[in-house]
């Protein structure tokens, strides 16, 4: 009984931070109400965390728990078929090549950002 105990512990101990950034994520994902600015936001965060080349812990807080509840692929598929359903063909690929484009900038300017951060910390 100890070891699962003490295996419940550790376990937390991993389990709780994931589920608060999780939470953060998608309370952020409220408060934005919108997922095309949510997952640009999120794609931003994302490129940043991995150009500051932050920890592997701490880019699995940004990365998987709080960008995965901010951004949301389902609304933006969802959001597509409505589209689709009304025969608003071209919207809809307009749509999912703004969202594919835009996403990716606002990653790699977030990657480029934490480069530049990265190595003006490593100048002083």
């Amino acid at each position: 009984m100890n070891k699962l105990k003490n295996l419940f512990y550790k376990q937390a101990n991993h389990i709780l931070p994931l589920a608060l950034a999780s939470s953060f994520g998608a309370l952020t994902r409220f408060q934005i109400n919108n997922y095309f600015i949510a997952n640009i936001f999120g794609s931003l965060i994302l490129g940043l965390s991995f150009g500051l080349n932050l920890r592997a812990k701490i880019k699995l807080l940004l990365g998987a728990a709080f960008c995965g509840s901010l951004t949301t692929f389902s609304g933006w598929i969802f959001n597509c078929l409505n589209l689709i359903n009304k025969g608003l063909i071209y919207e809809v690929i307009i749509l999912i090549f703004s969202m594919l484009f835009l996403s990716f900038l606002s990653l790699y300017i977030g990657y480029y950002i934490g480069k530049l951060i990265k190595n003006l910390m490593r100048l002083q």
